[in-house]
């Protein structure tokens, strides 16, 4: 496989009524099976980028001929292939009127080796990887690279170090700096961004709001500033309303008075943060009470008055940077609104150290303001899921109506993830940049006897 190439084709067929379409799927089917020997990747690249792409859209998804094949005839028979879920028919309109937000995850969703095929076969991704790591690799104990993408026998130590918040952060950062480039590459790009605790830094590059080499400055002095405060604390989720959380905590014995509400994640998804003796008293008595909960893979009582210590240290580098408006609307966790002149100040940023995470309000605020299509830019599609809640009942829009795209999922593989999300989102009518989609992957157009646009 060339260096850039994918492991997986998409081929798109589309027409301006259902008779359409289907008629293309049929005329696309016999014209693959006739020119088999032309190569499968040329083939879609040359059907893909001279297409007409209309109203009525068909996306197959393979690694081989006979993949895609099946796909179409199941559609010219009849419908999707729906014993794989793999084709995916949408008669969506690509004048669409909802609008799409970009959603930075934060602590907790890193683990070693996310996004490495994408970094070992595409240019795009690793140029923009290697682009942060001249950056970010003088100011850290050993280059990123290596602790994402270890060494055989070094996978265990990585494991480790990927946990350190001096790590955890620069790396979910260039994750979706990395993912960013490769959407917009396609010609995906947001109307809206919110990110979610340290993945706000990321949401605000993207807005406008101060340059890479700032954006990288912020977050290696931030997350070294929280790797050295005492790590006597840590974070816990319940699966209960804010308010059953603080009833909780005022009923419990007084150890837990130093407790905070770090995070409102959902309607019934609340983190509280504090020192480690008085979480384990509440979930003693979560315990007693039936209440869910689950303890957070981060070191520190993140969003709660044990990181007011570091702010005048986080400060002094917050006033080196050259902020500025932002450009595109962005969505603040520390209010839930959009933000406004507040964002581009040291304050803002010191304030969001230690303010909880207003996520859920946040997403009752892109919700309000027409968004319903969303892509994750991390390692998982934890704010998908988390983001899925927040509107399922809030009587804000129709989830049933809104789509939800990871960019990558823990365990699965990263192009099939990926891809799918891609021919999802051309499937519900968004325009594809296909030359720049082909360009690094090494494969070329090729003259198709008998292939014409269709119109």
């Amino acid at each position: 496989m060339p260096e850039n190439s994918t492991p997986l084709n998409l081929l798109c067929v589309s027409g301006g009524t259902e008779f359409e379409l289907r008629k293309q799927a049929s005329t696309l089917t016999k014209l693959i099976e006739a020119n088999e020997e032309l190569g499968l990747g040329n083939i879609c690249e040359t059907i893909n980028t001279n297409s007409k792409h209309l109203k009525h859209r068909l996306v197959c998804i393979g690694k081989d001929y006979p993949s895609i094949l099946n796909q179409l005839k199941a559609y010219k028979l009849g419908g999707p292939n729906a014993a794989t879920d793999i084709g995916a028919v949408s008669n969506k309109s690509s004048s669409r009127q909802e609008k799409l937000a970009f959603m930075l995850a934060g602590q907790g969703s890193q683990y070693v080796g996310m996004a490495h095929s994408l970094y070992t076969t595409h240019s795009v991704f690793r140029e923009a990887f290697q682009r942060c790591s001249i950056l970010l690799d003088p100011h850290l104990d050993r280059p990123l690279a290596s602790v994402l993408y270890p060494e055989t026998g070094q996978a265990d130590q990585a494991a480790e170090l990927i946990k350190q918040t001096a790590f955890t952060q620069p790396a979910l950062f260039v994750l979706g700096y990395a993912l960013s480039e490769m959407w917009s590459s396609w010609g995906i790009r947001p109307d809206f961004l919110i990110g979610h605790s340290a993945g706000e830094i990321m949401a605000a590059y993207l807005a406008g709001v101060f340059s890479l080499e700032d954006a990288l400055k912020i977050v290696t002095v931030r997350s070294k500033l929280m790797q050295s405060q005492p790590s006597n604390g840590g974070m816990l989720m319940l699966v209960a309303k804010p308010e059953e959380v603080r009833e909780l905590i005022s009923n419990a014995n007084d150890g837990c008075n130093n407790l905070v509400i770090a995070a409102y994640n959902g309607p019934s998804n609340t983190v509280v943060s504090g020192p480690e003796e008085a979480l384990n008293q509440l979930l003693a008595h979560t315990t007693s009470s039936s209440i869910k909960t689950k303890r957070l893979e981060v070191s520190h009582a993140f969003h709660s008055a044990a990181m007011k210590t570091l702010v005048p240290e986080l400060r002094k580098t917050l006033c080196q940077i050259n902020f500025q408006q932002p450009i595109r609307p962005f969505v603040s966790n520390v209010t839930g609104r959009q933000v406004g002149p507040e964002i581009a100040s040291s304050d803002y940023w010191c304030d969001h150290v230690t303010s909880p995470v207003r996520f859920a309000q946040g997403m009752n605020t892109l919700a309000t303001n027409g968004v319903r299509n969303f892509i994750e830019l991390g390692a998982s599609s934890t704010l998908l899921s988390l983001g899925r809640q927040c509107l399922k009942n809030s009587g804000l829009a129709n989830i049933n109506n809104c789509n939800w795209w990871p960019s990558l999922r823990y365990g699965k593989n990263n192009w099939e993830t990926i891809l799918s999300s891609l021919g999802k989102i051309y499937s519900y009518g968004y325009q594809i940049d296909w030359k720049s989609f082909y360009k690094p992957m090494g494969g070329h157009q090729i003259p198709l006897e008998g292939f014409t646009s269709n119109t």
